[in-house]
């Protein structure tokens, strides 16, 4: 396959299945790729599905298959979502293969910005994925419904991604599929980022099926990935988050021409096709951001409120930027009410900090962590600390107490001690007065008796008194 691209003319090189300046996907004369999309019925509500899930309502559809919300009915109608693979799908061996993978690598991802998966099942013959329900929307459905994303709402979104992907990485798991529909915002602003390893799974089938999986990720994808010429890493991941950013800025996909404006340049440099000119990871990428565009703590909270109106929920305390749409059950957010929410937000907290209207960058340092944003891993550190700290001064206070009492019993014992010994004492020389006496009282006896029978020599015999200067000595 040689030539030029029928899209934009760029030139093709023989090895190449994709133009490598529009993306365009490139087919010989004898191939087709199929761009249907499933055709299959949706499961109605209250089917009982591998006899323990009660479907509820169909969420969404895509390349791989149908997303249904849930009850797992032996777990008292915990909500669930069901992803059923597409009956083409459902026969590829080696799809299911990396599928059950990829399941096993996302049970190992624990954080609060990173779906759950609990298991792969099978019901008649059709493999399907248990995982953690999220209600909200996808930033692909947000981001559809605004004409302009405020620069914060992108940037919250942005960290919390940047979370949850430096967590992957620190496990070595590479998404390699980040996009805005695979990034679900919850009504409380959290951002849970899924199907994670799901292009992992697909890229490399020749089937068609595949091929239209492809297709629907190409536009965020990284040039070494669609092309299948270089080693996905990191970085990969990098490319599709900047891509994402840069949809979210502009409202295009980076292909072809990309467009400068309105786009932070460390976007840009996330968009190097050469893996080795992006950022070395998302931490790098993270803090240059965060420089560029001078998020700060402020900011970020106002931002999150909007994200929460965005996403269907509320926030109280502030003007309400939702109006319910009736019958419908879906939230409609007004562009310019969000927006101006929004700066009222960040005008009234930094009156409220003492803060300048600009918002100073944030100091470098501080990026590799949640510091400052009240995620849900920081509260719960920092109840977790302020438990130790009370612990801690709660076995101070009652070792003082022992200490105390210990002291003061020592304390009547060596007391009663002394007076036990004072009495002995007291008694023995009581004893040795007595006899004493006792002596005496004999001496003066004894003399009375000699002088009256004028025997003093017996007397003194009698007495042990000896005679001459033995006498005198004594």
């Amino acid at each position: 396959m040689s030539g030029s691209c029928p899209e934009c003319g760029a030139r093709i090189e023989n090895d190449n299945t994709s133009c490598p300046v529009c993306r365009k996907i490139l087919v010989a004369d004898d191939e087709e790729i199929s761009q249907s999309v499933d055709v299959e019925e949706a499961m109605p509500p209250g089917m009982i599905v591998a006899g323990d899930y009660s479907i509820v309502r169909l969420i969404g559809r895509g390349g791989a298959g149908r997303v249904y919300e849930a009850r797992q009915i032996s777990l008292r109608n915990m909500p669930v979502a069901l992803k059923m693979l597409h009956r083409d799908l459902n026969d590829n061996a080696h799809a299911i293969t990396l599928m059950k993978k990829e399941v096993i690598i996302s049970r190992e991802l624990t954080h609060d910005y990173v779906i759950k998966i609990y298991n792969l099942e099978i019901a008649n013959g059709r493999h399907f994925v248990v995982m953690e329900y999220v209600p909200g929307k996808s930033f692909q459905t947000i981001l559809t419904r605004i004409d302009t994303c405020p620069v914060d709402v992108i940037g919250e979104v942005f960290l919390q991604v940047c979370d949850a992907l430096q967590y992957a990485h620190s496990r070595g798991v590479i998404h390699l599929d980040i996009k805005p529909a695979n990034i679900l915002v919850t009504p409380s602003g959290t951002v849970k980022v899924c199907d994670f390893g799901i292009a992992r799974a697909t890229i490399g089938d020749t089937t068609t099926s595949t091929q239209r999986l492809v297709i629907g990720s190409v536009g965020f994808m990284p040039p070494e990935q669609y092309t299948g010429r270089g080693a996905v890493s990191q970085r990969s991941d990098i490319y599709a988050l900047g891509a994402t950013v840069y949809y979210a800025f502009t409202g295009k996909v980076p292909t072809g021409e990309i467009s400068r404006g309105g786009v932070p340049s460390c976007v840009l440099e996330a968009l190097n096709h050469n893996p080795e000119d992006r950022f070395e990871s998302i931490r790098e990428f993270r803090r240059a951001f965060v420089q560029e565009t001078g998020l700060c703590h402020v900011r970020a909270e106002a931002a999150r409120s909007v994200i929460a109106s965005y996403a269907g929920g509320s926030f109280s305390g502030k003007p309400a930027l939702t109006q319910p749409v009736a019958d419908s059950g879906v939230v409609h957010v007004s562009p310019s009410s969000a927006a101006a929410a929004l700066q009222n937000l960040s005008e009234n907290a930094s009156e409220k900090t003492s803060r300048p209207t600009t918002a100073p960058p944030i100091k470098a340092e501080s990026l590799t962590s949640t510091a400052g944003r009240e995620t849900g891993p920081t509260k719960k550190s920092s109840a977790k600390t302020l438990m130790l700290v009370g612990a801690c001064i709660a076995l101070v206070v009652v070792a003082i107490v022992l200490f105390f009492f210990y002291h003061r019993a020592r304390q009547t014992r060596l007391r009663g001690h002394e007076v036990a010994v004072f009495e002995v004492e007291k008694a023995e020389m009581l004893k040795r007065i007595d006899e004493r006496l006792a002596r005496l009282q004999q001496m003066k006896a004894c003399i009375q008796a000699a002088h009256t029978r004028g025997d003093a020599r017996a007397c003194r015999e009698k007495l042990g008194i000896k005679d001459g200067l033995e006498n005198r000595q004594r």
